[in-house]
């Protein structure tokens, strides 16, 4: 029985002397300037990104976007810099307290004790040291400042001469010819492409193949763009006058949505009648996959035309001529749609 007490002894004191340099912490110097060595930011580095950067604005020739992405990458060394300014405070603190401990040094003409003025200049000189990193970082983050400041500076500059710059008026007669120019070609573009689609055997193949389908198609895409938006705003109206007080409104407003969602189906359904025959070319498939966006936009100002200007003292909007401000804001949106077509 002692004798395996003390084998069970002798093990855990070998254990104990195996986990002992594990749980040691490291000197507390030597950590401390590992940390500060890990935690410096790579001034070489930030010298090369700064330089690059300051040749860029200099040139003036980035986009905006690439400018964007540099003062990315200038904002995260500014964050480091901002970092690194606190590095040794404790330390320095520490350092000017031993210094004021020393006392005043002379004044001119009066010496101190050699070992006083030996141990102040030694305390000096690690405080030059230790403050460094944190003077270099200063520096470096008021350079990072200057060049975010600049990059800021061209991007904002860039945007207002875009907002001031006039575009061709298509008022202006001046630009008519040119307007027509580009209109035509326009046209070219997809009568050339539907041509040459159609002089295509087995595009033609397609096209009777597919011909049930794409009269299907355009039937249903007439009857919900042409017919379904006013079946709707009449269902509406009954419902408003029909319905309780308290679902009337929320049942009819929900329906209501319908002139938007119901025709823009419809409108899905003709491209895809479009596209089912098979004639479409480049240039003619964007334009055709435009169509839903545009058609979203024209009928959604129109749906808020109806909606906010629907006349009667109950209107959201009371104005003195409703049918005048539905009409502009159908115009409003097929600006939008037209706008959405420039593709």
């Amino acid at each position: 029985m002692p004798l395996a007490r003390l084998l069970l002894a002798l093990v855990l004191a070998a254990l104990t002397a195996l986990a002992l340099p594990v749980a040691m912490p490291a000197p507390f110097g030597a950590a401390a300037i590992a940390q500060d060595v890990a935690a410096a930011p790579d001034y070489a580095q930030w010298e090369k990104d700064a330089a690059l950067a300051e040749q860029v604005l200099e040139q003036d020739r980035a986009s905006n976007q690439a400018l964007e992405q540099l003062r990315d990458r200038i904002v995260d060394w500014r964050a480091k810099f901002a970092a690194a300014q606190t590095a040794n405070q404790q330390r320095i603190s520490t350092l000017r307290n031993q210094i004021a401990a020393l006392g005043d040094p002379p004044a001119d003409g009066q010496t101190e004790a050699p070992e006083i003025a030996s141990r102040r200049s030694e305390l000096n000189d690690q405080l030059s040291k230790l403050q460094a990193p944190g003077i270099a970082a200063v520096e470096a983050h008021s350079r990072a400042e200057g060049i975010i400041r600049e990059i800021d500076t061209v991007i904002r500059d860039r945007q207002a001469d875009a907002l001031l710059k006039l575009s061709p008026s298509p008022v202006n007669p001046i630009n008519w010819p040119a307007g027509a120019a580009v209109l035509t070609q326009g046209i070219k573009t997809l009568w050339n492409e539907t041509a040459g689609a159609w002089d295509n055997p087995a595009r033609r193949t397609e096209f009777r193949n597919n011909l049930p389908v794409i009269i299907l198609y355009l039937v249903v895409a007439a009857i919900l763009v042409l017919r379904a938006p006013r079946f709707i705003e009449g269902l509406t109206g009954k419902l408003r006058h029909s319905a309780s007080m308290r679902m009337r409104d929320i049942a009819a407003s929900i329906l209501s949505l319908g002139q938007v969602i119901v025709p823009v189906l419809g409108v899905l359904l003709l491209v895809l009648a479009v596209k089912a025959t098979g004639m479409t070319g480049l240039r003619s498939g964007e334009l055709i996959g435009a169509l839903p966006d545009a058609a979203a936009a024209f009928f959604l100002a129109r749906w808020l035309g109806s909606s906010v200007f629907s006349g009667g003292t109950a209107a959201p909007i009371v104005v003195d001529r409703p049918l005048e401000a539905r009409f502009h804001a159908g115009m409003l949106g097929l600006a939008a749609a037209i706008e959405v077509m420039r593709v």
